[in-house]
Order: C-alpha cells, then structure tokens, then sequence
C-alpha cells in the first residue's frame, strides 16, 4: 500500500469517527504522521487538493559543503598512520579547526582506499534444537519505555513468560531481568537473544551459571525470536501502551507487569495453545 492510499483510507476513517490512534495502528505508521495528514487536508480544503499539492512536493536537494582541504589532509593522514574515521575527524577538528562527520569522512575515504568492516556480519550461529519440554529454549528481549527499559522472556514450549522493568539499557541489567528469569524458570537449557549490546560479553561473564547455552539470531532476522517479539506487542497493547515512562515509575510500571503476568498465565488464552492458558498447558 503506498502513502496516497494510506491518506485517503486515514482520512475516511477520520471522517467516520475512528481514533487517531487506531487509525494509525491499522495503518501501521506513527500517530504523529495521521495527525499530519489530517491537519494538512483540513487546510487544503479537501481530500484532493491535499492529494495534488503532496503529489507534487519535491525535497530540496541537501547541499553538503565541506572545507575544500579536508579530503586531501583525511587522505595523507590515512596514509601515514592508518587512523579509523573516528581519530581521523578528531585529529581534522584538532589540528586544523576542520569539522566533519564520521560518516562523511568515510564517504571521502571509500573514494580513496578500500575499507573493510570488522563487524563479522556472518558468524555462524549454532543451531536450536527442536522444542520438545519446558524451558528448553528461552527467547529474550527488550522494550524501550523512555526512563524504563523492560526485559522479556518467553518460553517457547509452554508460552510462559516474565518481564523485569530496569532503568537503564546496560549489561548489568540485563543480566539482573536474566537472573529474575531464571529464578522463574529454572534450568534454562538455550537462551536466545539478539544482537543488542546490552548482551555482549559482559552480560555472559554477569549471567554465568544461569543457561547452560547462549545464541544470538542472525543480524536482521527478528523472525527467530518471533514468540518473544509478539509478547512484546501484547505488553504494549495490554498492558503499558506506547507511551513513555520516568525512572521514578520503575516500581508502578513492575507492579502493573506482575497483575498483567498473572492474568496472562491463568486467564488469557492462547491460540497456538489451542485456546489453553500456559498454566492449563503446563499441567497437560
């Protein structure tokens, strides 16, 4: 669906009454961006004419100006020491008063050198066996609440699940929502993550002796913590919202985590559990 579509289906929506906000969850696109387009159509006087003057905006050009020496002194300094981007723009800054991006400074270096990554896109990740018990395979992940970053793990047997609400997005608590975990869960055979920093290195040195194994998804497949990342969705719209959080609300936000567990192990029925509550399933 491309985004005159999507104006024409938000404005009929608003015409009948619908929400901004559901309007802009049916569309999948920010509520801000509706409120844009409706305010927009308001002002043109109709649908159309809205239409017509959207259709036919252009974007200025972005003109990127730059001092005209600092791809020659980026070139001679990359040449001499081997600098990354990062030294290169604060040795520019430095020494001759240049300011530069980094981005920028590898757009002109790609222009004169080969630039390889280090990031090692393709490591080969072990393979996760086929669910067959109970806390077999935990997936976790995070949500960003402005002050509150919330932890959340599902096992991917029985649907169980737990979230911890932590005030900041760091390794240290991260592994403290793990060690809640697996005091909840148990042994914990795989516990499968993603490739956010709060789970590097440190985060295994901290969570050491919780999970007998560890394995982060392939970078860009959300799809392999799919049981955890539809949790995520069911927190926001039943529980928290989109809305942000202060760090002071840490304990509420917990709180409301805890009523919103407890409904979702005994009341809430599942569909992939043929209708069945995680607690009815864990006793079949």
């Amino acid at each position: 669906m491309n985004t005159v579509d999507q104006i024409e289906i938000a404005w009929k929506l608003y015409s009948r009454g619908v929400g901004v906000g559901e309007i802009a969850l049916s569309l999948s696109v920010h509520r801000a961006t509706v409120y844009r387009w409706i305010a927009g159509i308001k002002r043109a006087g109709c649908l159309r004419s809205f239409l017509k003057r959207y259709a036919s905006a252009k974007k200025r050009a972005r003109v990127t100006r730059i001092h005209p020496h600092a791809e020659i002194l980026l070139k001679e300094q990359r040449r001499k020491t081997g600098y990354c981007g990062q030294k290169l723009v604060f040795w520019l800054k430095k020494k001759h008063g240049i300011s530069l991006s980094v981005a920028h400074a590898y757009r002109l270096l790609k222009k004169h050198f080969v630039l390889s990554s280090k990031w090692r896109k393709w490591v080969k990740r072990p393979k996760l066996p086929q669910v067959t018990h109970p806390n077999q395979v935990i997936q976790m992940d995070g949500i960003d609440f402005g002050g509150i970053w919330v932890h959340t793990f599902v096992d991917c047997y029985t649907r169980r699940a737990h979230a911890v609400a932590v005030l900041d997005k760091t390794a240290a608590s991260a592994a403290y929502a793990a060690e809640q975990a697996a005091a909840v869960f148990g042994s914990i055979l795989w516990l499968q993550t993603d490739n956010g920093s709060e789970y590097g290195p440190s985060f295994d040195i901290l969570t050491k002796g919780w999970y007998l194994n560890r394995r982060r998804i392939h970078p860009g497949c959300s799809n392999e913590n799919g049981f955890v990342e539809s949790f995520n969705r069911t927190v926001r719209k039943e529980c928290l919202g989109w809305g942000k959080y202060r760090p002071e609300q840490q304990t509420k936000v917990q709180a409301r985590l805890n009523a919103f567990l407890l409904e979702y192990h005994t009341e809430r029925p599942h569909l992939s559990l043929n209708f069945l509550t995680p607690n009815e399933f864990m006793l079949k």
